[in-house]
């Protein structure tokens, strides 16, 4: 895979995941994407 798809890819299950918590309602689950997403979104912003 290149770096494009495999961004995309960390992403998307983020996101699913995150989802799946936020229906489970797991607010420390929650808590735990949001800061990795958070991670990933300066990260992509230094790019």
């Amino acid at each position: 895979m290149d770096g494009d798809v495999s961004a995309e890819h960390i992403g998307y299950s983020l996101v699913s995941r995150w989802v799946i918590a936020v229906a489970m309602g797991d607010n420390e689950l929650v808590k735990y994407f949001d800061e990795n997403m958070a991670y990933f979104k300066r990260a992509a912003q230094t790019l």
